[in-house]
């Protein structure tokens, strides 16, 4: 028999969500995806400041600010000239440079790059030096300051090693200061509601104090995308380090419990608040070991753990940021006082900023759009228009395998940097340092990558492989179980090797098939295979192309099989749940499928 359900995000996410209420996860934040940007020698002054205003830039040339988890970053030229990137952060609990230097030397070391300090000689007023990074090919020069009663650190990368532009670096370092924030005007609140979709508020105003610790504060989350309003008495989690998909965890009092734990998620591989609930309803029910009763519906529903003493009240809702859940857990003798905090919490709810249906590309892109997607590419030698040709063929490819096309106005986004080197400068700050030729980014909905991908096979079938995932979830409305989302797209991807043919074998996967072929492996276990677990396990990728592979040109074997998995598809895209869609699968014909599935795969 088929197992019951698929979890589609990973292990640790789902690991996150049903830990207990007093675990602590702290994970460094990456620093924000820049690029470059060619500006005249004239540019004016850009001013750049924190949200609170304590932390000022005063930048020459024109810098364009940038998303990301630092508290500023930009992109700019240094002297007109030299491409550089500029970031920020801003560190309210310390005082001193010397402090402020220390941390940001342990973050930069646990990040990567395997950096070399070096202290500058002529330290004025605050803490200089240097961090090399011989791998990455950067060097970024460093200042610490401090003032206002806080500190900072302030930085600028550029490619090159030490030395490279260090005059104009130091200029543009000496342009930031600590000051008291200027009065603000008080605003006027855009009542509750505002902007969101399904349910919950989304106002587009963000006053408040981002994230402060007074009860009944704005709070917002790192990147600014959303804000919500803690009750009364509670205070942000100084010993949680919000990292995504958790973006705020605070404590204080709901009724008679004085320790309620409130944690809020904002989910970018869901675009359906319904699938993400019924995901998180599942990971709930699979994740307690001594038994777990979980009531409600998909995006509003209560866990009662046995034997424990505390209920947790979910929500799931759609917002124009994105899908939002909030998990609060509280004594279960406060419920009543729980559902009214969890009412006033997503009144509160207000939208910083959209997420677009198009995400706006780097300064200096160039865009072309076709019926079917979107290019935003910068100089290229073959222009954008190859790119745009594999973009559509694959939503074609997807389209027809799956039977499902993409939703009006649902085009697929393609953003070609000029190189591999500037593609793995874009990808850096996403944690990505392995040399690949294309990535899925999950946030903005683009698939990255460069100019010189189509020259090789293996550079075309790597586009295609993460064009499909998009295009995958565009669809779902979701992420797709690992074997879909790995199946479908290695069977478009082999069309690189295949003269552009997708009923042909996958070279680089037939060996493992024929090797995993004699253990008969089950769709049944395939279908439980996680993203986490299966991402670097070259054998079940291979087993799951295999699996889709044989549905559709498995000649009169897999055409026994291929009407099935098409209403499987269907069912996944209908109900938003992996469990409900297994139903389009004969149960008690799992035996037969396998065996066919195993004489075929010998065959390969």
């Amino acid at each position: 028999m088929l197992c019951p359900g698929v979890r589609t995000l990973d292990t640790m996410l789902a690991a996150l969500l049903i830990a207990s209420r007093r675990n602590v996860v702290t994970v460094a934040l990456a620093t924000a995806l820049v690029t470059a940007l060619a500006l005249p020698a004239h540019a004016k002054t850009t001013e750049l400041a924190d949200d609170s205003g304590v932390l000022r830039i005063a930048a020459e040339g024109t810098w364009r600010e940038q998303k990301g988890a630092t508290t500023i970053a930009a992109h700019g030229f240094l002297g007109g000239t030299k491409r550089a990137e500029l970031f920020a952060v801003l560190y309210t609990d310390l005082t001193t440079a010397d402090a402020a230097a220390r941390r940001w030397k342990e973050w930069r070391t646990k990040n990567g790059g395997e950096p070399v300090f070096a202290d500058a000689e002529d330290a004025e007023d605050a803490t200089r030096w240097t961090a090399h990074s011989v791998a990455a090919g950067t060097v970024e020069y460093v200042r610490a300051l401090a003032g206002a009663g806080k500190a900072a650190v302030v930085w600028v990368r550029v490619n090159g090693a030490p030395g490279v532009a260090a005059g104009d670096a130091k200029t543009l370092l000496d342009a930031a200061g600590l000051a008291p924030p200027e009065p603000e005007t008080p605003k006027t609140e855009t009542p509750a509601g505002a902007g969101a979709t399904d349910a919950g508020g989304a106002s587009e105003d963000g006053s408040g104090d981002a994230g402060t610790d007074s009860g009944g504060a704005l709070t917002k989350d790192p990147d600014f995308r959303i804000a919500i309003r803690l009750p009364e008495g509670f205070t942000v989690r100084k010993d949680v380090q919000p990292a995504a998909p958790r973006v705020i965890s605070a404590i204080g009092p709901v009724g008679t419990d004085a320790e309620a734990f409130l944690d809020v998620y904002v989910f970018d591989e869901f675009l359906r608040a319904d699938a993400c609930g019924k995901w998180w309803r599942e990971a709930e029910q699979m994740g307690w070991h001594q038994g777990v009763h979980v009531a409600g519906d998909a995006t509003s529903f209560k866990v009662e753990v046995r034997d424990e003493t505390w209920t947790r009240h979910v929500r799931v809702v759609r917002t124009d940021a994105g899908v939002v859940g909030l998990k609060l857990d509280v004594a279960s003798q406060a419920e009543d006082a729980a559902l009214a905090t969890m009412d006033a919490l997503l009144a509160s709810l207000q939208v910083l900023k959209a997420r677009p249906d198009v995400p706006t590309p780097p300064p200096g892109m160039k865009v072309t759009t076709s019926e079917k997607s979107i290019v935003q590419a910068e100089e290229l030698e073959g222009g954008p228009e190859p790119f745009q040709f594999e973009a559509d063929v694959v939503e074609e490819h997807v389209t027809a395998i799956t039977g499902i096309p993409a939703p009006t106005g649902a085009k697929a986004v393609v953003r070609v940097y000029a190189d591999a080197v500037a593609l793995a400068s874009a990808l850096r700050p996403l944690g990505i340092s392995d040399d690949r030729e294309a990535e899925w980014w999950v946030r903005e909905g683009a698939v990255l990558t460069h100019g010189g991908a189509l020259s090789t096979p293996a550079g075309k079938a790597a586009l295609r492989l993460e064009l499909t995932r998009a295009a995958l979830q565009r669809r779902l409305g979701f992420r797709a179980p690992f074997w879909i989302e790995h199946g479908v797209g290695q069977v478009v991807a082999s069309a690189a090797y295949n003269k552009g043919r997708i009923d042909q074998s996958h070279p680089l996967l037939v060996r493992a098939v024929h090797d995993a072929a004699p253990s008969g492996v089950e769709l049944q276990t395939v279908r439980w295979w996680t993203h986490a677990e299966s991402a670097t396990h070259p054998e079940r990728e291979a087993v799951a192309w295999s699996y889709v592979h044989f549905f559709l040109h498995g000649g009169a074997a897999g055409r026994k099989w291929v009407e099935m998995f098409r209403a499987y598809m269907k069912a996944l895209q209908s109900s938003g749940d992996p469990v409900a869609a297994a139903a389009a699968f004969d149960f008690s014909r799992e035996t037969e499928l396998a065996e066919d599935w195993q004489l075929w795969a010998r065959k390969l």
